[in-house]
């Protein structure tokens, strides 16, 4: 944007952070990358088995919860509530599994830093 000739005030303004910010990121040439771990919960492994139990009409996570004990799960039962709650909150807004959440858009900080991190494009996942 700046070598378009976009003023650092501007770009400040269009980032949400602040004027000094943009001043430093332009004198080291690039904004700082934040690298993050890919995080995994407990749930990871037991995904797919989450997703066959739900379209097969299993809504229960106490129930859920004692299915994954019997496969080696060794989380505590608010995870798959959690994870329950998720998906009836997705299910009764889209009236739909088949779709992703769709999530509100990231304002100020949160985007500009959203843009300037390094993406896993395999994975959509930071590095």
């Amino acid at each position: 944007m700046h070598a378009l000739g976009v003023s650092i005030s501007r770009i400040a303004a269009e980032l949400g952070v602040e004027r000094k910010t943009v001043r430093r990121w332009l004198q080291l040439g690039q904004a700082p990358l934040w690298k993050h771990h890919a995080r995994e919960t407990m749930l990871h492994p037991f995904i797919e088995f989450l997703r066959r139990r739900w379209s097969e009409g299993c809504r229960n996570g106490a129930q859920l919860w004692r299915e994954l004990r019997e496969l080696g799960f060794k989380g505590r039962p608010s995870a798959v509530r959690r994870w329950t709650g998720q998906h009836r909150q997705h299910v009764k807004a889209t009236g739909s599994i088949a779709r992703l959440p769709v999530w509100p858009a990231p304002k100020g900080f949160r985007l500009a830093r959203l843009l300037m991190t390094d993406m896993d494009p395999v994975s959509n996942a930071c590095r």
